[in-house]
């Protein structure tokens, strides 16, 4: 079963990749991971963000985006780490 450490795991590899069409391919992973991990625990704001960031590397700046900042700052405001990931994805996207 997925995990949002499985997505984190995709994400190091982002980093590592030669190829950028590796990269996009490990962010694509990781992405369907936060997914999953959504599913498994939809109150994680952490989760929230990430999938956000991986939707901003790969340009798709949509509703699901939008969604995913929102759930982030709705579920983590009291956290400075998931706080800093969303703000920062959503002054990327023109929202923040």
């Amino acid at each position: 079963m997925a995990s949002g450490a499985d997505g984190y795991a995709a994400i190091a590899r982002v980093g590592a990749a030669k190829d950028p069409q590796l990269a996009v391919a490990a962010m694509r992973s990781a992405n369907t991971h936060f997914h999953l991990a959504l599913v498994q625990r939809p109150a994680s704001p952490f989760a929230w963000a990430s999938l956000a960031l991986t939707k901003l590397y790969l340009g798709e700046q949509d509703d699901e985006l939008l969604q995913a900042l929102q759930r982030a700052e709705e579920l983590g405001p009291w956290s400075p780490r998931c706080s800093k990931r969303w703000s920062s994805s959503a002054s990327r996207c023109g929202t923040g």
